[in-house]
């Protein structure tokens, strides 16, 4: 046995096997009857498929094993859609305009994409049947719309950015066209008073040395 939630949500997704997928062909031949199921194909081709109130399966094979090659909807299906006729026909009560809902199941309509609930910007939704617990519980994220606020702010980031890139040119200009100011000699500096023309260096005086001499006769 599982939860009566799981077996609805198994039930709303093979549904859409019936609406948009490989049993497609068999909605058609009924009328106001709820139907699921599943198509199967490797060697052989099955199709199980059920209402709310009767379940059949077909299978069609070779007994040797060897490679049908047909599909379930090609072998199984017209053979399933025969049989459910016949048996609604005898007994309407076997069928059912739709599959019993429990409580604890949401619809909602969510973006196939990300799986989150779908918005006016998404290109295509779903509707789906979910457990409460599994339910989305946020906007689809891959498809938000961009809003004025956004493009101002970007816009006035890239006014910065390109006001700094221009200021920081201009600094780098004006650093290579002047003279590196930091090694330059200063008036007080010895190296200054040198390279100075016209400014005449006195030269330093020398010690005097002195010698006495002592006459001891």
């Amino acid at each position: 046995m599982i939860d009566s939630t799981t077996a609805y949500m198994i039930t709303d997704m093979l549904s859409d096997v019936i609406k948009r997928g490989t049993a497609r062909r068999a909605q058609a031949s009924f009328s106001k009857v709820a139907i699921a199921g599943k198509t199967g194909t490797s060697r052989d081709g099955w199709f199980v498929g059920y209402t709310p109130n009767l379940v059949c399966a077909v299978w069609v094979g070779l007994d040797d094993n060897e490679q049908l090659g047909m599909t379930g909807a090609e072998a199984a299906l017209p053979a399933w859609v025969d049989f459910m006729q016949d048996a609604l026909a005898i007994r309407p009560s076997l069928g059912g305009a739709s599959f019993p809902k429990p409580g604890g199941i949401l619809t909602v309509r969510v973006d196939p994409e990300s799986g989150a609930l779908a918005g006016p910007e998404c290109p295509s939704s779903q509707v789906v049947s979910v457990a409460y617990r599994f339910a989305p519980a946020v906007a689809c994220y891959m498809h938000m719309p961009s809003t004025d606020s956004e493009i101002s702010i970007s816009d006035s980031e890239m006014d910065v950015s390109s006001d700094a890139n221009a200021l920081n040119t201009e600094m780098e200009s004006e650093e290579m066209s002047q003279p590196d100011q930091m090694n330059a000699p200063t008036p007080e500096s010895p190296a200054a008073a040198e390279d100075t023309p016209g400014d005449p260096v006195e030269p330093q005086s020398k010690p005097t040395r002195r010698t006495t001499r002592i006459d001891s006769r």
